[in-house]
């Protein structure tokens, strides 16, 4: 009792100074305080008890304790201990009990008793409480068991009280129920050993899928840094598309430019050539000097320029086309690279749309 009381703080905790005691006393009423606490509380008070508030005329003597509890504590073992049914003269302490006798014996009675029944075969246990292994109504060992019932009875019981009922000796009964509980426990620590297994995979598996996280997310940041550098150079290089077929177009439109400026110069010499012959009023000289290759000069066929301002637009409309697609192929497969991963699903290879990106 005093090795439990001392995990209970409640119990050895002073009301005085409300802390764990310090050489602690009891007093005459029962309650323990700090020696220190109670004898100045004493000394400026008058002599009560703290917590009951029981007076006393005088001062009362302080018992140790600890000691105290040690007197409790072997009071309460000798209380519980077997004693020698042999003894008379005072209480001593058995050491073994017989099962046909149905007594107990200390050591000394124990050797007569052996002496006495040296030739017969009495069974000897551990001192024992015999009083609740007895029959109340034949005060006999109680050592049948009543299987039809559910409980021990003694031999006279069973032929009378328990008679036509299925009764077996208790040795017996306690060989099989043994034999029944070894079967359970055996059953009970292979399901320890089952679950001991279980949570083993258990553990590999939780190493296994940190593991299999960690190299997706290395070999996940290394596809996307090279997704990241491919839209890089992707871009430099539609970049550089657009700019080489902008120099090539406005090379073309240079070109044609210079073409039509000289046309326009040439069409503007010949309506100067004209302009006299709209002002003469000499019939016989206009017609003398009409120029005979006028009319085949205005139907000249003119550079087609129908295209100068379609096939551009078209070319960087094209661009933009395949750019839109390119990012909607983008979207799908990280959208279904997301839904796969969430769902457990097979393993999905991401791989950059923009790596085989082609510009007709």
């Amino acid at each position: 009792m005093a090795a439990a009381a001392l995990h209970d703080r409640e119990s050895l905790s002073c009301s005085v100074c409300l802390d764990v005691f310090r050489n602690p006393v009891t007093i005459p009423c029962g309650h323990s305080f700090c020696k220190d606490c109670i004898t100045c509380l004493w000394d400026k008070d008058v002599r009560r008890c703290p917590q009951c508030k029981q007076s006393f005329p005088n001062k009362p003597a302080l018992t140790d304790w600890l000691q105290m509890k040690e007197e409790e504590d072997e009071e309460d073992a000798e209380a519980h201990e077997v004693s020698c049914d042999s003894c008379t003269s005072r209480r001593t302490r058995a050491v073994q009990s017989c099962l046909t006798c149905v007594s107990s014996f200390c050591r000394a009675h124990l050797e007569k008793h052996n002496e006495l029944f040296r030739w017969r075969k009495h069974p000897l246990t551990e001192a024992t409480d015999l009083q609740s292994k007895t029959c109340s109504l034949h005060g006999r060992l109680m050592d049948v068991f009543c299987r039809t019932d559910q409980k021990c009875v003694c031999l006279l019981c069973a032929l009378h009280e328990h008679k036509n009922h299925h009764s077996v000796s208790a040795s017996e009964e306690r060989a099989d129920r043994q034999r029944k509980l070894m079967e359970t426990r055996e059953k009970f620590l292979q399901n320890v050993r089952d679950r001991e297994k279980d949570f083993q995979e258990l553990k590999q598996a939780e190493e296994s899928v940190t593991c299999s996280a960690q190299t997706a997310v290395s070999e996940s940041e290394r596809i996307f840094s090279e997704v990241l550098c491919s839209v890089q150079k992707t871009s430099v290089c539609v970049t550089e598309l657009i700019a080489e077929r902008q120099r090539e177009e406005l090379s073309h439109i240079e070109g044609l430019q210079e073409k039509v400026q000289q046309k326009i110069s040439d069409l503007r010499l010949k309506m100067s050539e004209l302009d006299p012959f709209l002002t003469t009023e000499d019939h016989i000289h206009f017609l003398q000097n009409y120029p005979s290759d006028c009319e085949e000069s205005t139907s000249e066929e003119s550079e087609d320029l129908s295209n100068i301002s379609e096939n551009p637009k078209a070319f960087f409309c094209n661009v933009e086309l395949l750019l839109s697609k390119l990012q909607e192929r983008l979207m799908h497969v990280t959208k279904e690279t997301a839904i796969k991963i969430k769902s457990g699903g097979e393993k999905t290879s991401v791989s950059s749309p923009f790596l085989c990106l082609s510009l007709g």
